[in-house]
């Protein structure tokens, strides 16, 4: 839903499942914007 906005390039799900899994990924894409959901909003992950 999100990648068919008009503005939107590109938009992923993560592969992993635990806490800071995807950093390699976010290392590797490097997006200009990155959002997670409330729940997954820790103060490690900030």
């Amino acid at each position: 839903m999100v990648q068919n906005t008009g503005c939107v390039y590109q938009a992923l799900i993560s592969s992993g499942c635990g806490c800071l899994d995807f950093e390699a990924e976010l290392r590797a894409i490097q997006p200009d914007i990155f959002m997670v959901n409330e729940g997954g909003c820790t103060p490690d992950e900030r």
